[in-house]
């Protein structure tokens, strides 16, 4: 490609964030857009920069850099590792900085390794099984539990990062705004190019259920069967694939229980006794005191017996979330998150992945300079959450936080941002 192919003209380009790349300025919605035109561009920063600039800063502020990666002949821009806190709050690479605010695993763990051609990902689930049967019992902790040591992601870890990388634990919009399931499924379909999972390519293993819409049923359908029949393929084993989708609704059936997604016509087969273990290690994600209000999201681990057409369960993790699809930990939180975005507050929601015990902030504002953490106090009288609790409240009090606390006895308080204080940059 030449320099001439990467020539925009000027009425052409959109407003909004901007990149500079090669020694060029340009929208960051056009450069993800049409990145096959700016090859030329690509290839200039990587040999004389190593890297593209973010001017979310403005002209008198920092130039944090981005990740220029090549998959399969496409270029894409990423945040640089450990600097996400350099960009400005508004911008699409801002993220929380500091161990205490995500459960990611460290770098060296080895479950997630980024490079310039993209995102290596470690499932703690065998993806091929080399039993003659095709068939092998769960791990019972395959996809739960404390992870703390595992150089590997569990099945809740994977849905968290996805949430992450599809900025979707993170809330921008004005007030009024709604995220519906298509903008989810967009926004997640984009990052599969960029990681493989035990050495397999991302888009061939994780089927992210889409929007259903009437004129593109057909083609969802063909997705679909071309995705399962990848699991009937043995020549070197038994496949698993995994599939990301809204819970509808659990029923019985001759297999044990059927689990429907939304947007899916297809269900999905569990067993009794797998479908208990999963409902006691996502309690929250299961709870009627959620309503109707809450959604559901399912990271469904499945496999396709000889000569049968049913797709069997065989582990599961399931994510709650509010109407907007922002993950919470219990109804207090969603009650919370949902009065966050009515208010039109611009926030992240840290993520625990695998580590359950972690301890973060329930949310974080950061519409307000410095970020407010808001805290969602919701149990009364156990011992070890009030303990929690406390070392919480010390620590904010001595690391100078702004808080905005809900004791859930209470009324909720205030949530809308004081008019005195002007957003962030």
């Amino acid at each position: 490609m030449t320099a001439r192919k990467a020539r925009i003209a000027p009425r052409l380009v959109p407003r909004g964030q901007r990149v500079l790349l090669g020694g060029r300025q340009l929208p960051l919605i056009l450069i993800r857009r049409s990145p096959e035109q700016l090859g030329y561009l690509f290839s200039k920063a990587r040999a004389e920069d190593g890297c593209a600039y973010c001017l979310c800063t403005g002209a008198h502020g920092t130039r944090p850099r981005l990740v220029i990666r090549a998959r399969a002949g496409r270029f894409h821009l990423a945040g640089w590792p450990g600097e996400g806190g350099q960009h400005a709050s508004h911008c699409d690479f801002y993220k929380l900085d500091g161990e205490e605010l995500s459960g990611r695993p460290a770098p060296s763990d080895g479950a997630i390794i980024e490079s310039d051609t993209g995102t290596r990902i470690r499932l703690s689930i065998p993806l091929t099984l080399t039993t003659d049967t095709g068939s092998a019992p769960p791990s019972p902790t395959a996809g739960l539990g404390d992870t703390s040591t595992r150089r590997a992601l569990g099945l809740l870890g994977l849905t968290h990062f996805l949430w992450e990388e599809a900025q979707l634990n993170q809330w921008r919009q004005p007030w009024g705004s709604q995220r519906n399931w298509r903008t989810c499924h967009l926004r997640l379909h984009d990052l599969l190019p960029e990681c493989t999972i035990n050495a397999q390519p991302l888009q061939t293993s994780l089927y992210v259920v889409p929007a259903f819409r009437p004129q593109t049923k057909a083609v969802h359908q063909a997705h679909f069967a071309r995705f399962c029949q990848h699991l009937t393929q043995r020549s070197k084993g038994a496949r698993r694939a995994l599939i990301l989708g809204e819970l509808k609704n659990i029923e019985p059936s001759p297999y044990g229980h059927r689990i429907g997604l939304r947007h899916l016509a297809k269900g999905l087969y569990v067993s009794t006794r797998l479908l208990d273990r999963i409902k006691r290690s996502y309690v929250a994600a299961f709870a009627a005191a959620s309503g109707s209000r809450a959604r559901r999201i399912a990271l469904l681990a499945v496999e396709q017996r000889p000569r049968s057409r049913v797709l069997t369960v065989v582990d599961a993790a399931f994510m709650l979330t509010n109407r907007n699809y922002l993950p919470v930990e219990s109804s207090y939180e969603l009650r919370m998150a949902d009065a966050l975005t009515d208010a039109g507050r611009r926030m992240i929601k840290p993520l625990r992945w695998d580590h359950r015990d972690a301890v973060f902030p329930d949310f974080v504002l950061i519409d307000t300079n410095p970020p407010t953490f808001v805290e969602v106090y919701g149990i009364r009288g156990r011992a070890s959450y009030d303990a929690r609790k406390r070392i919480k409240q010390i620590t904010y009090q001595e690391q100078g936080r702004s808080v905005l606390a809900w004791e859930v006895a209470h009324a909720m308080p205030d949530v809308s941002r004081p008019a005195r204080q002007a957003p962030p940059s």
